[in-house]
């Protein structure tokens, strides 16, 4: 009988680049640097920051040449959004490059354009937006930008060193055009002021490299779950969309950042679960007690796939929680 592994064909792959690796740390440690540059000018023992997004409509793809002066810019304008006095952040897309190359949730339009950064104040955007350069391509938006109907831009206070998201971004959008300019999402013409009190909370801009990001059914008991387990703590408020789903969660559990979100199968996320999906992935974490946390697990509803014990100096083991994410609780070994 032959042997059916000889009738596979070996996939054909290229030499792997020797640079690749110097490439990615230096990536990684620009990353690093831009967030603690951010955090230096930006983090704040309290107050609030002002958090701005613009949702552009090209009028052509970026790569085609009526787009050319405008992709040309781009670096010179966001290096004097970066130097400008009260600057804090700006969203730039996984390579560092500008925001015009991020996709928008819910949507695959390759035209739409966002743009979202943090300031410290509105006097310190305005200044930026209408007293630099800046302003000579606002002056030339229809060259490059479709009229839209409705608000393309908005505004809102954050707690000082929080970082918005796209998805929250846009929920605040969506609120300014269904509600008017409110406390909660408004405009330079109609402005409000900062809030009296203080945020609530320990907000900071996290640096952390790697940030996991879940989704699951049911974003509000997830986040119970996490707390309940590892005592996740919430950061921020919930992000929820129109239709009341969970758009985006930020928790913390010690030093460590990550999120999570109700299903979107509009946009192919999906927690596994629910949706026959399989495992390809786990998250592990360190405890003081491998055993005490793999326990709890199991009585706050987690699935046994590996008891606890010793390996490669440490204690681990694998459960699964409602969601179908693989979490593997690791301490001393004993």
């Amino acid at each position: 009988m032959s042997d059916p592994l000889e009738q596979l064909t070996p996939q054909h792959h290229e030499a792997p680049d020797p640079n690749f690796g110097a490439r990615l740390r230096e990536r990684i440690g620009h990353i690093e640097d831009r967030a603690d540059r951010r955090a230096g000018r930006g983090q704040s023992s309290g107050g609030w920051h002002l958090a701005q997004f613009n949702r552009g409509l090209f009028n052509h793809p970026l790569e085609a040449s009526e787009m050319t002066e405008f992709v040309n810019s781009l670096d010179r304008i966001n290096a004097i959004a970066e130097a400008a006095p009260g600057f804090v952040w700006r969203l730039t897309d996984d390579d560092g490059e500008s925001s015009s190359y991020v996709d928008v949730p819910g949507t695959d339009d390759p035209l739409i354009a966002p743009n979202l950064s943090v300031w410290t104040d509105v006097d310190s955007l305005r200044r930026f937006m209408y007293e630099t350069d800046h302003v000579s391509y606002l002056r030339r938006r229809a060259e490059w930008f479709q009229k839209q109907d409705g608000p393309i831009a908005v505004l809102w206070w954050i707690p000082a060193g929080s970082t918005p998201t796209v998805e929250e971004a846009v929920h605040r959008l969506d609120l300014l055009a269904q509600r008017g300019p409110t406390k909660d999402a408004w405009t330079f013409r109609q402005q409000f002021p900062q809030p009296i009190e203080q945020p609530s909370g320990d907000t900071t801009m996290t640096s952390q490299v790697l940030i996991p990001y879940l989704t699951v059914g049911d974003a509000r008991a997830a986040i119970g779950f996490y707390a309940e387990v590892f005592g996740a703590e919430q950061r921020g408020e919930l992000f929820e969309m129109p239709d009341g789903r969970i758009g985006h969660a930020e928790l913390a559990i010690g030093d460590a950042t990550f999120y999570l979100a109700d299903d979107f199968p509009e946009m192919q996320l999906v927690h596994p679960a629910g949706h026959g999906a399989g495992r390809s992935m786990a998250v592990v974490i360190n405890v003081d007690d491998c055993d005490a946390v793999y326990g709890h697990a199991l009585a706050a509803g987690s699935t046994e796939e590996r008891p606890p014990s010793n390996q490669h100096g440490h204690r681990s083991g694998w459960f699964v929680d409602p969601w179908g994410h693989r979490w593997c609780p690791t301490s001393a070994e004993v």
